[in-house]
């Protein structure tokens, strides 16, 4: 689906900024809830779930690589650190200080 493939682009183009559903769907030129729908259907996942999983990857290859946990949390977009480290341990299973 072009639709798809074009969000997902946009996301990983800027990943490591703060992502909103109407500017991914504007790039899309499509209606945000149109995007969101069509997305869900194809990926068999939320975007917003998407993007999160895909950031805390990018974070977690940094940690393993011997990035600090807080440092690789704010370059892969996530706000706070407290947020990401929650994220992190439910997709995870495990602190990101035990990498």
């Amino acid at each position: 689906n072009n639709l798809v493939r074009t969000a997902v682009a946009y996301i990983n183009e800027n990943i490591d900024r703060k992502i909103l559903l109407s500017d991914i769907a504007r790039a899309c030129n499509v209606s945000a809830s149109t995007l969101s729908h069509i997305f869900s259907r194809e990926m068999h996942v939320p975007i917003h779930k998407f993007i999160v999983k895909k950031r805390l990857v990018n974070a977690h290859r940094k940690i393993v690589t011997g990035q600090n946990a807080t440092s690789a949390a704010l370059e892969c977009g996530f706000q706070d650190y407290s947020g990401f480290y929650k994220q992190y341990i439910k997709a995870f299973g495990i602190p990101p200080s035990k990498k």
